[in-house]
């Protein structure tokens, strides 16, 4: 039987930094989805699980002010051809220098060949599926990702990722900060 941890939309409210989890009951943590009025479904974050939502919230904590962090960007990893239509690979989680708009990065990644050097993909994997499985392929043979901008939370260790590319929530603070400051130049402006 899958885990209930993994299965349980949860939405963060930014506002008020409130999460609610779809359940009958509350938590420490979560308030029942049911107590969310229609207003604040509306702006709130929607995560696929708690997973996610505990590697977003790590994640935002550890986040130096000249890095940005974007949710649900797609990455264009095989262009349309005679075989089929485009495939996009749906990051969870995206790193970049906060001196790139959101918009204009959106944008470079559903192109082909891109500009953009520096970013660092988050992807939280609680439970390896198929589609996980399909993901990891595609993003390997499409070398559209490096792996030293990549970096998967697992909640088990079941992924087959190598070890560069793999971090656990608990070891997710360090891990960050290392890819961090192997990737952008940290307190600095670019150019500099």
């Amino acid at each position: 039987m899958t885990s209930k941890y993994n299965n349980t939309f949860v939405y963060f409210d930014p506002v008020t930094n409130r999460a609610y989890k779809d359940t009958l009951t509350g938590s420490l943590q979560f308030a029942p989805a049911t107590q969310m009025s229609a207003a604040i479904k509306k702006r709130s974050l929607r995560f696929d699980s708690q997973h996610e939502y505990f590697v977003y919230r790590v994640v935002l904590l550890h986040l130096p002010a000249n890095l940005q962090l974007l949710r649900q960007v797609n990455f264009l990893v095989i262009p349309k051809n005679n075989f089929g239509n485009n495939v996009f690979y749906r990051a969870d989680l995206v790193i970049v220098e906060s001196s790139i708009t959101e918009k204009t990065f959106r944008i470079e990644c559903a192109k082909p060949y891109f500009s953009t050097e520096k970013f660092l993909v988050i992807e939280p994997k609680g439970i390896l599926t198929e589609v996980a499985k399909l993901k990891h392929a595609i993003l390997c043979a499409s070398n559209k990702i490096p792996i030293a901008q990549l970096l998967f939370v697992e909640m088990n260790h079941l992924l087959t990722v190598p070890s560069e590319a793999r971090t656990t929530l608990k070891q997710l603070p360090d891990k960050l900060q290392a890819k961090i400051n192997d990737l952008f130049t940290v307190g600095k402006q670019h150019g500099n």
